[in-house]
């Protein structure tokens, strides 16, 4: 099924996509001891939130575009059980890689485990709009509650309940951080009910953010390959140094 596609959602989701590439920059300069930046602190932690809200948040309202388009429910769901699928399994080779990169942090379970889960969460619960606003605050609570508890089995761990000594380059919990993509849920369907959905497109167009936004995926894959190997060129030619 092949529909106009609402700008600036596409532009929101490239902001974020490039955002994060200039987050991953410095994070990797500090990760690998090449230029010390305190990236857990001042505006680098207010980039990172700024970051993660945005995206997840876009996220959701993609979500609800996409269901917006589908007459058939049941053609909806098996959309988004296969991408949710096809999501799944691209996180689990994530976790694999960086499990023989990078041992001690590989990602157990980051932001794509996490959108995978939230997509077909929210597929199901779509239709619901009050019990979904109900469990945007249920997660908030829960997501407060499990990160002050401390386990010796990681088997929670996806929960947001973290075990002894754990770290992960990548982190994103079911609670609370599904809260933002169901609040994304919830506002798309709120500006459809006031005609602003699709009446944003007045805003100015940005091909390229456009772009960034509609292969965020791609870019999500491939960016730190490309950074570490910026990186390490650089570092060979003593610009970083």
């Amino acid at each position: 099924m092949k529909t106009e596609r609402i700008h600036w959602i596409d532009s929101l989701k490239g902001f974020a996509i490039l955002s994060m590439i200039l987050y991953h920059f410095t994070f990797n300069l500090n990760l690998l001891n090449i230029y010390p930046i305190d990236i857990y602190s001042g505006l680098w932690v207010i980039l990172a939130r700024f970051i993660q809200f945005t995206f997840l948040t876009a996220v959701g309202i993609s979500i609800y575009i996409s269901y917006a388009k589908y007459q058939d429910y049941s053609k909806f769901l098996k959309r988004q059980f296969r991408r949710s699928a096809i999501l799944l399994g691209i996180a689990m080779g994530i976790t694999l890689v960086t499990f023989f990169v990078y041992p001690q942090g590989y990602i157990k379970f980051g932001v794509l485990h996490l959108i995978s889960i939230a997509s077909i969460l929210g597929a199901l619960l779509i239709r619901y709009n009050f019990l979904m606003i109900f469990l945007i605050f249920i997660s908030l609570i829960l997501g407060n509650i499990f990160s002050q508890i401390t386990l010796n089995t990681p088997m929670l761990m996806p929960l947001g309940i973290m075990y002894q000594n754990f770290y992960s380059l990548d982190y994103f919990p079911i609670f609370p951080w599904i809260s933002l993509i169901f609040t994304g849920i919830v506002l798309a369907r709120l500006m459809e009910n006031l005609k602003l959905l699709k009446n944003f497109n007045f805003l100015p167009r940005f091909k390229w953010l456009e772009g960034a936004g509609k292969r965020s995926l791609i870019i999500y894959l491939v960016h730190q390959p490309i950074l570490l190997g910026l990186i390490w060129l650089l570092s060979k030619t003593n610009v970083l140094k």
